[in-house]
């Protein structure tokens, strides 16, 4: 692997990167907050600078059947996105979506809500990298899969070596606390493939000319 400073190149480049992407994971913090209705609280971003072969990100949800929603990040930066819940959560998120009354419509209503709901949080935080480097990109139509933890950290872990030809990718991982409650956290990983780098770099290079 190479070293940190090599990948950076430079102290600015690695300050800005680690600012753009908290400031893009809180602002699907606060989008959440928008559509539950309730505040939602985002923990620090855990960031990885990674060559192939890596260690994806722990799934921190346990044991048992969890549901994964990957989105693709397309245009001009490359990367995908992977939320993952566990029931309890899922139901939280219906209901305060929903009403209390909802809880029996998840069969009919549920994906559709998933898929949006990734769709704001991939938007949000792709919106803030797009507005600070200006470049074009979006998510695409968000899968939802239903796996036990194992296999969901078997596939990510297979998706970060497997998905980008690419030296250098950018891993990120954070928790959503929902409602203030630190019961429910669902978690975000996110992986950027090289062209996102270089784009930190060109952005850092001209602030510092402009300076």
């Amino acid at each position: 692997m190479k070293h940190k400073e090599k990948i950076f190149k430079t102290c600015d480049t690695e300050s800005f990167t680690r600012a753009l992407l908290q400031s893009g994971h809180d602002q699907a913090a606060s989008s959440f907050s928008e559509v539950l209705g309730h505040e939602v609280g985002n923990s620090e971003v855990l960031v990885q600078v990674s060559s192939n072969p890596v260690e994806a990100p722990c799934i921190i949800k346990g044991d048992g059947q969890l549901t994964v929603i990957i989105s693709e990040v397309m245009g001009e930066l490359k990367g995908k996105s992977y939320l993952i819940l566990n029931e309890d959560e899922l139901d939280l998120i219906q209901r305060l979506c929903l009403g209390e009354k909802s809880k029996g419509q998840i069969r009919s209503l549920g994906p559709a809500l998933l898929r949006e709901l990734v769709n704001m949080l991939t938007s949000a935080v792709i919106k803030e990298f797009s507005n600070k480097l200006n470049v074009n990109a979006y998510g695409d139509v968000p899968r939802i899969f239903s796996m036990r933890t194992e296999d969901i950290q078997t596939m990510v872990q297979e998706d970060l070596n497997d998905d980008f030809v690419s030296d250098l990718f950018i891993t990120t991982d954070t928790r959503f606390t929902l409602g203030g409650n630190e019961v429910y956290q669902p978690q975000l990983i996110l992986k950027l493939g090289e062209p996102f780098l270089f784009l930190v770099y060109q952005h850092t290079q001209k602030a510092y000319q402009n300076y």
